[in-house]
């Protein structure tokens, strides 16, 4: 199978990689995910009913979008199957969580450019200052990050 290919079927049916349980996203349960995105691409979370009482699945996706470059192949009930592809072949991504991942990407591009310029349209534009050293350090930490590079 190619990298950008998924059996999703055959994800749907089996057992979920990860279950997210009372402690939430732990440390530990980050680490391991993480890992599990690094090996498998795609993988399928559970979260315990207990805690979907409290906290809806959109809030969760969220928050494990916020936490890494993923996007959420599907969502039924209280399981999620989450990928690092942005490319599958013949697949449509759920609009919801498309729509998420962009305003979380505005959000991070926003956070991590903090030098705008307003053009005489009235619109801002990002610039890098490639001689700040700091902030160079810190995109190609990102990088590593979103590219598995350790």
């Amino acid at each position: 199978m190619k990298a950008n290919q998924v059996d999703l079927d055959k994800i749907r049916k089996s057992q979920p990689h990860i279950i997210i349980g009372k402690k939430g996203l732990s440390e530990g349960l980050i680490k391991h995910m993480e890992q599990l995105l690094k090996d498998h691409f795609t993988i399928k979370i559970k979260v315990l009913k207990t805690i979907a009482e409290y906290v809806e699945m959109e809030k969760i996706m969220e928050e494990i979008m916020r936490k890494f470059k993923i996007y959420v192949l599907d969502v039924r009930g209280h399981t999620a199957i989450i990928t690092v592809l942005d490319n599958i072949q013949n697949l449509n991504y759920p609009n919801k969580y498309m729509e998420m991942r962009k305003r979380l990407d505005k959000e991070i591009a926003k956070e991590t450019f903090k030098d705008t310029q307003t053009t005489s349209k009235g619109k801002e534009e990002t610039y890098i200052d490639y001689e700040d050293e700091e902030l160079m350090d810190k995109l190609d930490k990102q990088a590593d990050k979103f590219y598995g590079k350790k």
